[in-house]
């Protein structure tokens, strides 16, 4: 089954600030990967924001980076990318820039 334009959305979102938590970090893909107990090739599937990944090992990726599931990356949706709760990074990433989701989330209220 196909994922939805939202679901879409937030898997690629969620792969983006796995990713900068990451380089935040100066974790390297191979020991990330290793800490997981995943290959270097799922942590490029779920870090470029591929559906066909197993959510325990998204989230599990997620929380050994810091990466906040709740009220955080996937706690919140509002109308606009600027100053979201659900987008943090869009204005701190410095250099390295978060896209913000292809379909806006309109007229959502938080979780």
């Amino acid at each position: 089954m196909a994922a939805t334009g939202a679901a879409e959305d937030a898997i690629i979102v969620l792969g983006q600030h796995i990713r900068l938590a990451r380089l935040a970090r100066g974790i390297t893909a191979e020991h990330l990967a290793g800490s997981a107990g995943i290959t270097r090739k799922n942590l490029a599937a779920i870090e470029s924001g591929s559906a066909a990944v197993s959510i325990g090992n998204v989230f599990n990726v997620a929380t050994i980076v810091g990466v906040p599931l709740v009220n955080g990356v996937m706690g919140a949706r509002c109308a606009s990318s600027a100053g979201c709760p659900a987008f943090p990074m869009l204005a701190t990433a410095g250099k390295t820039r978060l896209s913000p989701p292809r379909r806006v989330l309109r007229n959502a209220v938080p979780a």
